[in-house]
């Protein structure tokens, strides 16, 4: 597993998401749920599937990530009316969100291919509003129109699948990198958003502008843009899985 963490000062509530994917004649699509506006956690966001673990998820297994993948069934199911095996749950990430902020997850990233890519999505209409199978290109066209708002775990795992031609690539992509355990650290200022990674320069102390290393992604909101800088990081592994990254 490769480690990018630090210490946390304020406890996550584990959690579990899955990227659910079906090949098509133009390439993997993804199942992209938006978040309800008055939600408190990511409102308006378009994300995977996913939630909380809860402590029935923790029957009849010891470890964390099995208890994720329990949670992550169920997930599906209550919130896009989806079935995933438990067994074609592949992790890629374990992701927690930075400090600060009221709730804070550690969340458990998996991905899989459905066995029936016919299955009907149906959603609650409250939680999730709406919803859609896109490819990971057209997921990133939108986002640079300002009309798919995405986190970084999502935007950067589409990133790393957005030139595969079907599922067989992406396991292939996320599979060359093992499991990434991240934690990053948040600096706002001027208008940008930088989320550090471990080995950048202001990652300790939290401050974006130190001078040194880079791992770090950059969000412009008005207008709209976003970056990914990973220099002078010998010893690690961006959270990318690779670099160069092509946004475009």
């Amino acid at each position: 597993m490769n480690m990018y963490s630090r210490p946390a000062g304020q406890q996550s509530i584990p959690a579990a998401t899955v990227m659910i994917l079906r090949d098509t004649a133009r390439g993997p699509e993804v199942l992209m749920l938006k978040r309800n506006r008055s939600l408190k956690f990511a409102p308006g966001f378009w994300v995977f599937p996913g939630g909380r673990i809860d402590r029935s998820d923790f029957i009849d297994v010891q470890h964390e990530k099995d208890a994720a993948i329990n949670a992550a069934v169920r997930e599906c199911l209550e919130e896009c009316g989806v079935t995933v095996r438990h067994d074609k749950l592949i992790p890629f990430y374990h992701w927690t969100t930075p400090e600060g902020g009221k709730r804070r997850f550690g969340t458990w990233f998996f991905h899989t291919k459905l066995d029936d890519p016919g299955q009907e999505v149906t959603i609650d209409g409250q939680e999730i509003v709406s919803h859609q199978w896109i490819h990971p290109q057209r997921a990133f066209d939108l986002l640079f129109q300002g009309a798919m708002p995405m986190l970084p775990p999502t935007l950067i795992s589409l990133l790393r699948i957005k030139n595969c031609s079907d599922y067989l690539e992406v396991d292939t992509v996320f599979s060359s990198s093992g499991i990434i355990t991240v934690s990053p650290v948040v600096d706002r200022k001027n208008g940008k958003v930088y989320s550090m990674y471990s080995g950048d320069a202001g990652y300790e102390s939290g401050d974006s502008t130190l001078v040194g290393p880079r791992h770090r992604l950059i969000i412009q909101f008005d207008p709209f843009s976003v970056d990914f800088e990973f220099t002078d990081c010998p010893e690690q592994v961006p959270v990318t899985g690779k670099f160069p990254i092509d946004f475009q």
